[in-house]
C-alpha cells in the first residue's frame, strides 16, 4: 500500500540544498529538469539554448545540446524540447557562462564506477545554489522491470504549475516523499530526509487539500 507526505518548499535555497544532500547515497538514480531563471538571463550569465544532459542514455557522459530554452518563469509546460539550435559551447568554455538548463535522465542509474549518486546530488546542489529552478525526483530502486515501481522516492518542485514529474500531480511548490509497501518500501527508509525536513520546521501539506 502506498504512502505519501507533502511539505512546503523551504524559502531559502540553502535549506533545499541541505534536503537534497540528505538523499541516501545508495539510492538508484535522479531524474529532473532545472532551468536558469529570468534573473540569470538578465545578468548576462547564460549561454542561451545550451542545455547540459546528465544521462545514462548518452554513454554515461555529460552531453551538451542546443535546444530552445526560455527562462524558468517563461518556460512552456507542455513543450520541453522545442526547436534545436547550435549550442553555444564557446560561451561556456571561454566566456564563463552557464548552461540555459540541465536535464538529469536516470543519472547515476547502474553506473557506480562512472557517475555515482553522490556526484549527481552535488551537481543538483550546485545548480540550485546558482539560482536554477524546476523539479528533481530521486528513486531508491525499481521492481518488475518498471522504473517507477519504486520502494521509495523523493521529489521537489518549484512553481505553481504542473510540471511533468513522475511522482506528483500537485501543482504548488512542494516536497513529496513516497513509499510503497507492495515494492517493499518503508517510511523508515526516508527518516534521513524527514529528519532534515523536521529540523527546518517545514509545514506539512494535508493531502485532502491537494485534490
Amino acid at each position: 500500500m502506498p504512502g505519501k507526505l507533502l511539505y512546503e518548499l523551504p524559502e531559502k535555497r540553502k535549506d533545499l540544498i541541505e534536503i537534497v544532500s540528505s538523499i541516501p547515497s545508495y539510492w538508484s538514480w535522479i531524474d529532473g529538469r532545472l532551468f536558469a531563471t529570468r534573473e540569470l538571463y538578465n545578468s548576462g550569465k547564460i549561454a542561451t539554448n545550451t542545455r547540459l544532459f546528465i544521462s545514462r542514455f548518452y554513454s554515461i557522459k555529460p552531453t551538451i545540446q542546443g535546444v530552445h530554452d526560455t527562462p524558468y518563469e517563461d518556460h512552456p509546460i507542455d513543450v520541453i524540447e522545442g526547436e534545436i539550435f547550435g549550442p553555444k559551447i564557446h560561451d561556456v568554455l571561454f566566456g564563463g557562462k552557464l548552461f540555459s538548463s540541465v536535464v538529469f535522465d536516470e543519472a547515476a542509474f547502474d553506473t557506480p564506477n562512472k557517475i555515482t549518486m553522490d556526484m549527481v546530488k552535488k551537481l543538483v546542489e550546485e545548480f540550485l545554489r546558482m539560482g536554477y529552478m524546476g523539479w528533481i525526483s530521486a528513486f531508491s530502486g525499481f521492481r518488475n522491470y518498471n522504473k517507477y515501481d519504486n520502494p521509495e522516492s523523493f521529489n521537489f518542485q518549484y512553481g505553481e504549475r504542473e510540471w511533468p514529474t513522475p511522482t506528483s500531480k500537485f501543482t504548488a511548490p512542494h516536497i513529496s516523499l513516497e513509499w510503497n509497501q507492495e515494492h517493499f518500501g518503508k517510511k523508515e527508509n526516508l527518516e534521513g530526509i524527514l529528519k532534515v525536513i523536521k529540523k527546518l520546521k517545514l509545514k506539512e501539506i494535508t493531502l485532502q487539500n491537494t485534490i
